[in-house]
């Protein structure tokens, strides 16, 4: 699956384009939860070699769990419907369950 649409470029033989690469969720038994994104920038060369350069990272506290934004498919970058903090922490919640349940079954 291809996540490469958001500021992809194409110049000469090269194209890049901008990526998540890490996502960490905080969540304290005490206080407010956020969530932090790495961002790097790919680049691609005709050869097919690549390299990325680190951007940086975007953050959010997560002040009103209702808060909404956009739910965006990837490969087409069309808006597909919207999505809460609480409905994400849900589902992250959840995929957790899920690993260590497969962890905890080996």
């Amino acid at each position: 699956m291809a996540f490469d649409l958001y500021k992809n470029l194409t110049v000469g033989d090269a194209t890049t384009y901008v990526r998540p690469f890490q996502t960490i969720s905080f969540g304290p038994l005490n206080g407010e939860n956020s969530m932090a994104i790495s961002e790097e920038k790919v680049i691609v060369l005709s050869d097919a070699s690549v390299t990325t350069v680190p951007l940086g990272e975007l953050a959010v506290t997560i002040t009103d769990p209702n808060a909404s934004f956009n739910v965006v498919n990837p490969i087409t970058g069309a808006v597909t419907g919207q999505m809460t903090f609480a409905q994400l922490k849900v589902q992250m919640y959840s995929l957790y369950l899920h690993l260590a349940a497969l962890r905890d079954a080996e």
